[in-house]
Parts: C-alpha cells; sequence; structure tokens
C-alpha cells in the first residue's frame, strides 16, 4: 500500500520478538477471508502499517507544533504504533468475542472502568510484565533510546499520563487514529473494494486542538471532508465486509467450535491461527473443523430490521441469551435440539470518527459529527442518517425448505416477547423465499 517501510535499528529489535512475530499467524480480519479469498492478510502487516501511518502524522504534526514533540515522545508513540496488536488472539475479533462469551475478561475491563476491548486490555497487561520490561530496557541500553513501557502501554488504550499531551496517545487510539486509518485503506485493497480515503489531505491538515485544558489531536477546517473520506469508507465497508451475513455466521460457527472443545477459554491468549486449530484436532474436534474449513455453514433463514425502540443492548447481549433464544425458535418451529444460530450487530467500542475535532476558522473546535450534521440539514446527503439494527438468524439448509409465513410470525412473537415490544417493530428484509435462486 505504501511501499517501503523504513524501521529503525532499535524498531526492527522490537519487532523482532515473540509476541509481534505471532502476528504473522493471525489473520486481521478473522474469518471473513471466507468471503472474500483474498482478505487474508495478517496483524503482523497491519502492524506495519499503522506504524508507518503514524510516523508520517508526527512528521506533518512536527511542522507546526515542533515545541510539542520530543524525541523520546516520537519514540514511544512509533514503539507503541508498532506493539498496539499485540494483544490481539487468535483469528483476531472472532477469538475477541469468544473471550467475551466465555471467559471473565470482560469482568476485568469492567473494573479498569476504561472503554476499552478484549484486546487493547490484554496488550496493556502484556506491556506491563516483567519480560517486556526486559525487552525495553534492553534495547533502551543497546541504542541509547528513552522507551518506557508505562508509556506505550497507556497509549495503547488512548491515554497519557501527562493530560495535557493526550494528543500523542491519540494518534494510537483515538477517533482520527493511524489504527483505523490503516486498517480501512489496507482492508479495502486486500478485498478489492473500490473507494477513496484521501490521507494525504488528512495527514496535511492534522492539528493540535486544545481542549478543556487538553491538547486533542484534530484537523484543520479545510480538512474536513478528508475526515469525512475516511467515514463514508467506514460505514460503506460496515455491511459489505465486518458486518456482512457470511463473515457473521463463520464467526459465530467458529465460535461454537472453540466453545465445544476449548475448555480453558483464556489458553487461546498468546496462542496463533494454527495452534488453535492444532488444539482442536487434539480434541477429537476434526470433523466439525473439516465442515468449517469446507465453507459447511449454515444459510440465512431470517434476516429482520428493527426499530430504535429495541434496547439493543439488553437481550442477545450474552451468549447464554442468544442460545435460549435460539433453542425456544429451533423447537417451536421444528421440535428439534437447537439448530438456530441468532447474530445480533457487535457493540462499538471504539472512538466515533464524529468525535474528531475539527479547528475552525471562526469560533471554537466543533466534533465532525456537529459540521457533517449541518451539511445534512442543507441537505448535502453526504451522510446516512442511521443504520438500522438487524438480527438474523440462520439455519441448516434442509431446515429452510417449506418454512411459511407462518413460522416467521413465530419468531416475531418470540422476539417481541424478549424484547418486550409488538411483533410489529420487526420488519423483515430477507426470506427463504429468495434461496431459490440464491446461494452463500
Amino acid at each position: 500500500i505504501y511501499g517501503g517501510i523504513y524501521l529503525e535499528d532499535y524498531l526492527v529489535d522490537l519487532l523482532d520478538r515473540p509476541p509481534m512475530q505471532r502476528l504473522r499467524w493471525i489473520k486481521q480480519l478473522g474469518t471473513s477471508d471466507m468471503l472474500y479469498p483474498t482478505g487474508s492478510h495478517t496483524r503482523f502487516e497491519h502492524s506495519l502499517g499503522t506504524y508507518y501511518i503514524a510516523n508520517q502524522m508526527l512528521s506533518f504534526l512536527k511542522r507546526t507544533h515542533q515545541d510539542f514533540i520530543t524525541e523520546v515522545d516520537e519514540e514511544n508513540v512509533l514503539a507503541a504504533a508498532l506493539l498496539h496488536d499485540s494483544g490481539h488472539v487468535c483469528f483476531s475479533h472472532t477469538g475477541e468475542l469468544f473471550l467475551e462469551y466465555c471467559s471473565p475478561v470482560k469482568d476485568l475491563i469492567t473494573e479498569m472502568e476504561k472503554e476499552i476491548s478484549i484486546h487493547e486490555y490484554i496488550g496493556y497487561e502484556i506491556l506491563g510484565c516483567s519480560y517486556m520490561k526486559e525487552v525495553v530496557d534492553s534495547i533502551n541500553h543497546q541504542y541509547g533510546k528513552g522507551l518506557d513501557t508505562e508509556k506505550i502501554r497507556y497509549m495503547i488504550i488512548g491515554e497519557h499520563r501527562n493530560s495535557e499531551r493526550k494528543f500523542l496517545a491519540e494518534i494510537i487510539h483515538g477517533p482520527i487514529d493511524a489504527d483505523r486509518t490503516d486498517y480501512l485503506l489496507r482492508d479495502a485493497y486486500n478485498i478489492g473494494f473500490p473507494h477513496i480515503i484521501d490521507v494525504q489531505r488528512l495527514l496535511n491538515t492534522l492539528t493540535i486542538v486544545e481542549e478543556g485544558g487538553k491538547c486533542r489531536l484534530g484537523v484543520e477546517e479545510k480538512g474536513w471532508r478528508a475526515v469525512l473520506s475516511l467515514f463514508l469508507a467506514r460505514n460503506s465497508l460496515r455491511p459489505t465486509l465486518y458486518e456482512h451475513h457470511v463473515s457473521r455466521i463463520s464467526e459465530e460457527i467458529l465460535i461454537r467450535i472453540l466453545r465445544k472443545y476449548i475448555h480453558d477459554p483464556v489458553s487461546i491468549i498468546g496462542i496463533d491461527d494454527y495452534d488453535l486449530f492444532c488444539r482442536i484436532i487434539s480434541e477429537n474436534g476434526s470433523t466439525p473443523l473439516k465442515d468449517y474449513k469446507n465453507r459447511k455453514f449454515y444459510k440465512r433463514f431470517l434476516f429482520l430490521q428493527c426499530t430504535d425502540e429495541i434496547r439493543k443492548d439488553e437481550v442477545g447481549a450474552t451468549f447464554e441469551e442468544r442460545t435460549e433464544i435460539e433453542k425456544e425458535i429451533s423447537e417451536k418451529l421444528w421440535n428439534v435440539e437447537p439448530c438456530c444460530i441468532m447474530v445480533v450487530p457487535k457493540k462499538k467500542t471504539k472512538p466515533n470518527i464524529g468525535e474528531i475535532l475539527i479547528n475552525s476558522r471562526r469560533g471554537p473546535p466543533k466534533k465532525a459529527s456537529a459540521v457533517l450534521k449541518e451539511e445534512i440539514d442543507r441537505g448535502n446527503g453526504l451522510m446516512d442518517r442511521g443504520e438500522p439494527y438487524s438480527i438474523r438468524f440462520f439455519v441448516p439448509w434442509n431446515k429452510i425448505c417449506g418454512l411459511q409465513s407462518l413460522q416467521r410470525q413465530k419468531v416475531k412473537e418470540i422476539l417481541s416477547e424478549k424484547y418486550d415490544i409488538e411483533p410489529e417493530y420487526f420488519h423483515r428484509v430477507y426470506s427463504p423465499k429468495e434461496y431459490r435462486t440464491y446461494s452463500i
């Protein structure tokens, strides 16, 4: 994407350590290569790309705010960019969802009272262990650098011990960070998705904005359309890739395989995709894994769009709640053991792009969401007014045949009881009838 990427010796030394080399064997898109075969790039590639973008951000910021960035700051930001995904588990967000469903890791994050994802928490803990401290001390001694594991581990969760220098952490974890900029570019490029992100304009208009006594990362007013290009790219990739039904059902099926054969969920931390498959096979899970590898997925049985009245975070938020609904639907429709998989949208934990600060020429800084809303109000139609909340159900192919509208109504009734709203709030946008000429 960027051509050759140059790294100084101390960063190469950091890159050659086991926590980073493990990322060579973890797919960036988890199970989505079952949808786009070329989407098989790794977390290692993404880490290099994030480093490159972070380096470019620092270069542009130093032109206008040189006094704000010291040499030690730069070294720590670049190290954090390389290490920001060191906490990712096998199959990226798929393994992360498995830990969320089946382990106490989410409770540990709640105790921290921070809005971070599981892989960020794991990375935070890895960087605080004695091994990484020894590695960093060795690099500092050998190359005469000022790397600080405490600074680095706080940066990857979007914090800086000096709140006046928060913009440094936001280069790694923030509304307009190097991480998001690279993965949107990289994911789109690898799956062949045609869209334009104006990265150079975005970098050229980066600035430091003062807000509430903190120095935050933002963009000049003339760069807000570059922000918009990033926003639209993410919104386009979500239904096309991240929330596509093939991506979600392959992910859910793999999670169920893990739930059955991985008895200690926390044990997947520190292993890669290939180690995981070997472990499943050693637990006599070769048959379901073979079906997964041969792409024998469940098919869409029903796709419902729901109104805002549905309390998204209450029903289906946990694995147990979803399996209870799946069991009830399976019994009422087929009188058999659970064979229905319910999929709901993932909760978003990372800062929204709309929170990016725009340094206004007149008056105080504005959030990008406010600027975009002004354009919508003018009728420019630059952004969707919202996205529907969707619930999808998947079943084996042989269960789809013969399903009637009466049975679909039963599903709505079960959901309306769970969500405590009227069945009419569930709008059917997909039915098995379409499967006569369509296959995934």
